[in-house]
Protein backbone atom coordinates (compact mmCIF):
# COMPACT_ATOMS: atom_id res chain seq x y z
CA UNK A 1 0.00 0.00 0.00
CA UNK A 2 1.14 3.24 -0.67
CA UNK A 3 0.05 6.93 1.57
CA UNK A 4 -0.23 9.07 -1.14
CA UNK A 5 -0.60 12.69 0.07
CA UNK A 6 -0.52 14.26 -3.27
CA UNK A 7 -3.54 11.86 -4.31
CA UNK A 8 -6.82 13.58 -3.89
CA UNK A 9 -8.28 10.17 -3.80
CA UNK A 10 -8.08 6.47 -2.83
CA UNK A 11 -6.97 4.55 -5.94
CA UNK A 12 -7.01 0.37 -6.32
CA UNK A 13 -5.97 -1.37 -9.17
CA UNK A 14 -8.60 -3.81 -11.03
CA UNK A 15 -7.08 -6.91 -9.88
CA UNK A 16 -6.90 -6.08 -6.23
CA UNK A 17 -10.53 -5.15 -6.06
CA UNK A 18 -11.79 -8.09 -8.20
CA UNK A 19 -14.90 -9.75 -6.54
CA UNK A 20 -15.73 -6.81 -4.40
CA UNK A 21 -18.70 -4.69 -4.95
CA UNK A 22 -18.56 -2.63 -7.38
CA UNK A 23 -20.84 0.29 -9.16
CA UNK A 24 -20.40 2.47 -12.32
CA UNK A 25 -19.08 6.25 -11.26
CA UNK A 26 -21.68 8.88 -11.12
CA UNK A 27 -19.97 10.67 -13.69
CA UNK A 28 -16.72 9.96 -15.84
CA UNK A 29 -13.93 10.65 -13.98
CA UNK A 30 -10.10 10.84 -14.85
CA UNK A 31 -7.49 10.76 -12.76
CA UNK A 32 -4.33 12.96 -13.71
CA UNK A 33 -0.96 11.81 -12.83
CA UNK A 34 1.63 13.99 -11.13
CA UNK A 35 3.67 14.22 -15.15
CA UNK A 36 -0.10 15.01 -16.42
CA UNK A 37 -1.03 11.78 -18.07
CA UNK A 38 -4.35 10.77 -17.92
CA UNK A 39 -5.94 7.50 -16.78
CA UNK A 40 -9.99 6.86 -16.42
CA UNK A 41 -11.48 5.52 -14.01
CA UNK A 42 -12.94 2.24 -14.40
CA UNK A 43 -15.28 1.83 -11.63
CA UNK A 44 -15.95 2.22 -8.08
CA UNK A 45 -15.21 -0.64 -5.59
CA UNK A 46 -16.26 -0.97 -1.64
CA UNK A 47 -13.23 -2.66 0.06
CA UNK A 48 -12.37 -3.28 3.60
CA UNK A 49 -9.17 -1.81 5.15
CA UNK A 50 -8.17 -2.04 8.77
CA UNK A 51 -6.13 0.85 10.72
CA UNK A 52 -4.39 -1.01 13.44
CA UNK A 53 -7.56 -2.05 15.37
CA UNK A 54 -10.16 0.47 12.80
CA UNK A 55 -12.12 -1.32 10.48
CA UNK A 56 -13.34 0.72 7.54
CA UNK A 57 -15.35 -0.05 4.70
CA UNK A 58 -14.88 2.56 1.72
CA UNK A 59 -15.33 3.11 -1.45
CA UNK A 60 -12.67 3.70 -3.47
CA UNK A 61 -11.65 4.27 -7.54
CA UNK A 62 -10.17 1.12 -9.56
CA UNK A 63 -7.91 1.96 -12.18
CA UNK A 64 -4.62 0.54 -14.42
CA UNK A 65 -2.00 2.21 -12.23
CA UNK A 66 0.99 0.28 -11.10
CA UNK A 67 0.64 0.62 -7.15
CA UNK A 68 -1.16 -2.00 -5.88
CA UNK A 69 -3.53 0.48 -3.58
CA UNK A 70 -2.81 4.27 -3.04
CA UNK A 71 -4.36 5.92 0.03
CA UNK A 72 -4.99 9.03 -0.79
CA UNK A 73 -6.15 12.38 1.24
CA UNK A 74 -9.70 11.97 0.89
CA UNK A 75 -9.31 8.48 3.82
CA UNK A 76 -6.70 10.53 5.49
CA UNK A 77 -9.37 13.74 5.74
CA UNK A 78 -12.25 11.42 6.59
CA UNK A 79 -10.21 9.86 9.53
CA UNK A 80 -8.76 12.54 11.35
CA UNK A 81 -4.96 11.02 9.58
CA UNK A 82 -1.96 12.92 8.66
CA UNK A 83 1.31 11.62 7.14
CA UNK A 84 4.72 12.67 9.64
CA UNK A 85 7.46 11.83 7.61
CA UNK A 86 9.87 12.23 9.67
CA UNK A 87 9.15 9.88 12.14
CA UNK A 88 7.06 7.52 9.74
CA UNK A 89 4.44 7.45 11.12
CA UNK A 90 0.26 8.27 10.00
CA UNK A 91 -1.14 9.99 13.24
CA UNK A 92 -5.14 9.80 14.03
CA UNK A 93 -6.63 11.85 16.56
CA UNK A 94 -5.45 10.17 19.72
CA UNK A 95 -3.39 7.67 18.35
CA UNK A 96 -0.38 7.13 16.31
CA UNK A 97 -0.04 4.62 13.92
CA UNK A 98 3.34 3.34 12.38
CA UNK A 99 3.62 2.59 8.44
CA UNK A 100 4.04 -0.95 9.05
CA UNK A 101 0.83 -1.28 11.15
CA UNK A 102 -1.38 -0.31 8.04
CA UNK A 103 -2.51 -2.67 5.56
CA UNK A 104 -5.39 -3.76 3.80
CA UNK A 105 -7.53 -7.03 5.19
CA UNK A 106 -6.63 -10.15 4.20
CA UNK A 107 -9.89 -10.42 2.24
CA UNK A 108 -8.97 -7.30 -0.13
CA UNK A 109 -5.99 -8.80 -2.32
CA UNK A 110 -5.55 -11.84 -0.46
CA UNK A 111 -2.22 -11.44 1.75
CA UNK A 112 -1.44 -8.32 3.63
CA UNK A 113 0.65 -5.59 2.15
CA UNK A 114 3.09 -3.39 3.82
CA UNK A 115 2.83 0.36 3.65
CA UNK A 116 5.23 2.52 2.11
CA UNK A 117 8.03 4.09 4.09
Amino acid sequence: MTIDTGASVTIARPDIVAGKSERKPSRAYVLQTAPGETIPVLKEALVELTLVQRALRIWVFVAEVTAEFILGLDVLRDYDASVDLGRHLLRRVRRKLHYGDLAPNQNLAGSPSSATK
